[in-house]
């Protein structure tokens, strides 16, 4: 009996060692995956009210910046902000660092970013980028298709 009871403690401590490393090698596999796209970068986050910043990979597409948490399983962004509805304001540079943090309007709600200055110039610059659109560039044209 004492055999046996050990032997199943034995299995569930080395089952529940399985899962959590299982978890830290998903979450590292995770990280590495998202911030290894192009047009990644470093973006923390922090919401009007609240005291706390989050940290979190920014991820560009065609038409919205991605927004995933760092700690986290999950491989959907947390937040999304479209290229049109984004206006910035309350530029703040941190005293001895390359870091600013920058005041985002959109209609989901009043967010702060914090990021590296090199990745802000980015930022904007692509905010004020139009998106490639390939039909409107034909709309027009003599020839039928």
């Amino acid at each position: 009996m004492e055999g046996a009871l050990w032997f199943f403690a034995t299995v569930g401590v080395l089952s529940s060692l399985a899962i959590i490393v299982g978890l830290i090698l998903l979450y590292f596999y995770r990280v590495r995956m998202i911030a290894r796209r192009v047009g990644s970068f470093e973006l923390a986050l922090h919401l009007e009210g609240e005291s706390q910043w989050t940290s979190g990979i920014g991820l560009y597409s065609t038409d919205s910046l991605e927004w995933h948490r760092t700690v986290s399983l999950s491989l959907r962004p947390k937040y999304r902000f479209r290229r049109g509805t984004m206006l910035f304001s309350d530029l703040v540079r941190r005293e001895g660092s390359d870091v600013v943090e920058v005041r985002v309007v959109d209609p989901q709600g009043v967010r702060w970013l914090a990021m590296h200055e090199s990745s802000y110039r980015g930022l904007v610059s692509w905010v004020d980028s139009a998106p490639p659109v390939a039909d409107d560039i034909f709309a027009d044209s003599p020839f039928p298709s």
